[in-house]
Parts: C-alpha cells; sequence; structure tokens
C-alpha cells in the first residue's frame, strides 16, 4: 500500500502521541515529571519518526526504536538510580508495544494508517484528530487525580548536595516515619547504610559505620526515633540542600539532616521521609 506522507503531519501527530504515552507511563511508574521535558522528549521523539521514509533492514529500524525509547525515558525522567531507569524505561517501551500492536491491528483494517520501519502515520481529519487530543488529555487528567495525588504515591527523585559531594536519589513518603531533631527541629530523610556505600562518600560512611561499634565522630550528629518496635538513636549527617521534584517542579530545602539506617531498603526506595520533610516542600 501506497501513502503520501506529509511531514509536518507526521511530525505533529507523534509529537502528541509521544506525549500521551510518556504520561501513560508516568502514571504507571507513580512518577513526578516536569510538563517541558515531556514536550522535548516527545519532539525528539518524533524526528525518530522520520524513519518511516526510508528503507532500511528491520533489525535497523528496531533498534533504532528501541534507542529512541531509552533516549525518551532519559530526557522524560532523568537518571537517578539504574534501577528506577531501567523499571521507567521498560514500561515506556512496554506501552509503545502496545500502541504500535495496536496501530498494526488498526492498520490492517483501514488505508488512514500507515506503518513502517515500527514508525507510524496516521491520515487523519483536523476536527477529529483536535477532538481524539482533547478526550485523551481529559482521561489522563482524570488518572493523575486518581492515581497520582496523595504523596505515598509518588517516586520522587532527589538530589543531595553535602560539603563531602552529592547524592542523586529516589525517595518515597512514609506516614510512618518519625525520625525527629529534638534539639534544633530540622527537616531529615533516611537513607540505608548500604545505599550510603555505593555513593562514594567513604568519608562519611566511615564514620556513620564507627557510630554503630560506639565512636561517635563531632561530623555525625545523633538522632532519636521511634517506632513499632521501640526506638533508638540513628546517626546523621549535615546537608548543604536537598533538592526534590514535587508537582513537576523542584524544591529546594535548606539545612537537611540525612539519617542513616542498618535496615535495609527496596531497590526502590533509597531515600525515605515524613510529614515533616514533606511539609517543608508540598503545597
Amino acid at each position: 500500500m501506497k501513502m503520501t506522507v506529509y511531514i509536518d503531519l507526521l511530525i505533529l501527530v507523534n509529537i502528541l502521541v509521544n506525549y500521551f504515552l510518556i504520561k501513560l507511563t508516568a502514571v504507571f511508574s507513580n512518577s513526578n515529571i516536569n510538563s517541558k521535558r515531556i514536550i522535548i522528549s516527545s519532539f525528539i521523539g518524533s524526528l525518530f519518526s522520520l524513519i518511516i521514509i526510508f528503507d532500511m533492514p528491520v533489525i535497523v529500524s528496531v533498534l533504532l526504536k528501541v534507542f529512541s525509547v531509552v533516549f525518551c525515558s532519559f530526557i522524560s525522567f532523568g537518571f537517578t538510580s539504574k534501577f528506577i531507569f531501567v523499571k521507567r524505561t521498560m514500561i515506556l517501551l512496554s506501552v509503545y508495544m502496545m500502541f504500535t500492536g495496536i496501530l498494526q491491528m488498526l492498520s490492517e483494517k483501514t488505508s488512514y494508517i500507515y506503518i513502517n520501519n515500527c514508525s507510524f502515520y496516521i491520515s487523519i481529519n483536523p476536527i477529529i484528530f483536535v477532538a481524539v487530543v482533547v478526550v485523551f488529555y481529559m482521561i489522563f487528567t482524570f488518572a493523575e487525580i486518581v492515581f497520582c495525588q496523595h504523596p505515598q504515591n509518588f517516586i520522587y527523585d532527589i538530589v543531595i548536595n553535602t560539603e563531602f559531594g552529592n547524592i542523586s536519589a529516589t525517595g518515597f513518603y512514609d506516614t510512618g516515619f518519625n525520625v525527629k531533631d529534638i534539639m534544633h527541629h530540622r527537616p531529615v530523610i533516611m537513607c540505608s547504610m548500604d545505599y550510603l556505600g555505593t555513593t562514594g562518600l567513604y568519608d562519611i560512611y566511615s564514620k556513620t559505620e564507627r557510630f554503630y561499634s560506639g565512636d561517635i565522630d563531632k561530623e555525625i550528629i545523633p538522632l532519636f526515633y521511634s517506632d513499632i518496635t521501640g526506638g533508638g538513636m540513628l546517626p546523621a549527617f549535615k546537608t548543604n540542600s536537598v533538592i526534590i521534584k514535587k508537582n513537576k517542579n523542584a524544591n529546594e530545602v535548606k539545612n537537611v539532616l540525612v539519617a542513616v539506617s542498618k535496615k535495609d531498603f527496596s531497590n526502590e526506595r533509597q531515600i525515605i521521609f515524613g510529614k515533616d520533610f514533606y511539609d517543608r516542600f508540598g503545597d
């Protein structure tokens, strides 16, 4: 089947489709995402759709498509940890494959959809196109309100700035978090010893490790905590600031303490925090 492909319509359709597929990925992965990053990623992803007009081996087109998805995932969500990046990328790739599969089935029943080199072109009436965009926007807005508004539902991208260096991590809101700075009432977040040991902050890691052996360094601050098993003390260190993404914006919180726990977190939970910290940047 031959079809006349209009480059401007090809790019426009792909920008909008990419936008909604990335938004859908954000809903499935419970991720905060900046609209500007989605738009940039959608535009770059749409440029890869130009391979539709070339003749190339199937394996080359598949590899180009996979590369475009990985690249768009990086632009959209950034990179905070290997596990989270791979998870988001696999979700995005699955969403793209599902959507392409649906289009493939529809293309066999209509002459308005053309697929080549894993890219698609839809010849559609502008009025219908606008109506479809509006409907999809309403659906995704509703999904975000229902599934992603509570702070516990989000994966937060966090950058911790310290005098020893910077740490990029993913964070979670935990309603049971009860580690407090009783003396100075500074906000507190917590990471695990295992994670701290992978950050490259070896000096502060060794000092927190010695804390558990009874050797308290002057740069380590003892913090009290309580939980269902009782309570105790945790070592903590000062930060210059903590930058955290919330509601598509980057918020900076000054003078935050990072408590270090010997308990291991899951692969997704590198940093946890409670209401005291959330109230410093939450709406």
